[in-house]
C-alpha cells in the first residue's frame, strides 16, 4: 500500500509525457516538410523528363538520327521550347524564368546540354546505350506552404540522358 501512495516520481512522468508528445509533434512536422519537398522533386523531374522525351521524339521526326554537335542546337531548341511550355516559363540565355501558372517558384538553369554517341561515357559514370543528349538543370524545388516555416527554395542538380 505504500507504493501506490508514494507521489515523488508524478511529475518526472508528466513532464516525460509532454516531451514525447512535443516530440511526435515536431517528428511528424518535419516528416510533412520532408515529403511534400520530395513531392515537389519527383513533379519537376517529370516535367524536365517529359520535355526532354518530347523533344527526342521531335529530333527523330525531323531527321536527326544520331547525336551529333551540329544537330545539337536545333535539338536544345526542341528541349527548351517544350520545357518551356510544359513548366509555363520563358527561356532566354540558358534560364527559365516562370510565369503566373507555373509550378516552379524560381528560376531555371540549364548547366549542359551535351550530345553523346553509343557507347561513349556520361558524367554520372554509365555508358551511353544509344544516341542521345545528356542534359542537366539546377531546379529549385520549394517545401510547399507550412505555416509558420519560411519558405526556402532547395536548388537540386537534376541529370537526365534523352534517347534519340
Amino acid at each position: 500500500m505504500q507504493l501506490l501512495n508514494d507521489e515523488r516520481g508524478f511529475l518526472g512522468i508528466y513532464l516525460t509525457g509532454l516531451f514525447l508528445i512535443g516530440a511526435v509533434i515536431i517528428f511528424s512536422v518535419l516528416l510533412t516538410i520532408a515529403a511534400v519537398c520530395r513531392q515537389n522533386a519527383l513533379a519537376s523531374y517529370s516535367y524536365f523528363t517529359e520535355a526532354a522525351d518530347f523533344a527526342m521524339h521531335t529530333a527523330v521526326m525531323n531527321g536527326y538520327s544520331a547525336a551529333n554537335d551540329e544537330d545539337a542546337p536545333q535539338v536544345e531548341t526542341y528541349f527548351t521550347d517544350s520545357f518551356s511550355s510544359v513548366a509555363h516559363t520563358s527561356y532566354c540565355c540558358n534560364l527559365f524564368t516562370p510565369q503566373p501558372g507555373s509550378p516552379f517558384p524560381g528560376t531555371i538553369q540549364i548547366n549542359s546540354f551535351a550530345p553523346y554517341s553509343q557507347g561513349g561515357s556520361l558524367p554520372n559514370g554509365t555508358l551511353a546505350r544509344a544516341d542521345g543528349f545528356w542534359i542537366s538543370l539546377n531546379i529549385p524545388v520549394s517545401v510547399g506552404n507550412v505555416p509558420l516555416v519560411e519558405q526556402p527554395n532547395y536548388p537540386i542538380t537534376m541529370n537526365y540522358y534523352a534517347e534519340l
